[in-house]
């Protein structure tokens, strides 16, 4: 079974792509607009519409990054992306990143290194 955080669900797709895969499970969503009540319900209906639950839902990038998870699926805007993926490799997780993966050769720089240090798997969507 592999599970997978979601960050930024108004773009990560992904739900639609393997809700109903018996071996993937759904374990955390993060994105700061579902602070919003109405676009939570919205975006959460339209995930179980696709056929996926998630055992918690976060705001907060850093707390999330605390649940259990094996891999973050990072679908936020693009000039997250570096920080996010970094960050996740850190804490143990394999990283699934949409495009771009950096804006500038630093991020870039970086993410090798954490790749590298971390031992975790990068994939580029």
């Amino acid at each position: 079974m592999i599970r997978i955080g979601l960050v930024g669900v108004g773009r990560g797709r992904i739900v639609q792509l393997v809700a109903h895969r018996p071996d993937v499970r759904f374990a955390a969503v993060c994105d700061p607009c579902l602070e919003v009540a109405s676009v939570r319900d919205r975006i959460m209906g339209e995930i179980r519409a696709a056929g996926a639950e998630f055992d918690a839902v976060y705001t907060d990038y850093d707390r999330f990054l605390e649940h259990d998870f094996d891999v973050a699926v990072i679908a936020s805007p693009a000039p997250l992306h570096a920080r996010q993926s970094i960050a996740a490799l850190r804490h143990g997780k394999d990283v699934i990143c949409e495009v771009p993966a950096v804006t500038d050769l630093h991020e870039a720089r970086e993410l090798v290194v954490a790749v590298r240090e971390t031992g975790r798997r990068y994939l580029f969507a």
